[in-house]
């Protein structure tokens, strides 16, 4: 993982509130999360977010590395991973390493995608989506890693995707 990105994003957090978009959809994770059984979810990516504490499941972590508090990966394996407006702040180069990481914590994940640039810039200068792909592309990235992907939602600029079973 890019360490010079996270430090972009550790300045961003420290000085704005950002990365709170998942709230918006926690009545649609909730759903999901019922409807498929999940007991056990990690928010992968959770920003500044308290979606968390509006999803309805036993056991519930956050992980945000540029978020000092909730920097470390929580330990053990979860039932389903949320990855919601993340990957589009992840360098191209770096998809690969992240949906493994994701893969080590969960053989399900439920990703929210952005594909079009973000309101805001890094400090750097940058977008803070460094990843501004199609639609297209971000599902052909998740079928590489994943034997099923549903999509759940499809809201341009933003999409949904239910991925299942990890591939060996």
């Amino acid at each position: 993982m890019n360490l010079a990105l996270i430090e972009q994003y550790k300045e961003l957090h420290s000085t704005s509130v950002y990365g709170k978009t998942s709230e918006q959809d926690a009545a649609m994770y909730s759903k999901i999360i019922k409807s498929e059984g999940y007991k056990s979810i990690l928010d992968f990516g959770c920003g500044q977010s308290m979606l968390v504490k509006n999803l309805r499941a036993p056991k519930v972590a956050r992980y945000d590395p540029a978020i000092a508090e909730l920097s470390k990966i929580p330990d053990g394996r979860f039932d389903c991973v949320i990855c919601s407006d993340v990957m589009e702040h992840i360098l191209e180069e770096d998809v690969p390493e992240i949906f493994e990481q994701i893969q080590s914590k969960s053989d399900d994940c439920i990703f929210t995608i952005h594909v079009g640039e973000a309101n805001l810039s890094l400090p750097d200068g940058r977008n803070c989506h460094v990843t501004v792909k199609p639609f297209s592309w971000w599902l052909e990235q998740i079928m590489e890693y994943w034997k099923e992907g549903s999509v759940h939602r499809a809201m341009n600029p933003r999409f949904t995707i239910i991925a299942k079973g990890v591939r060996s």
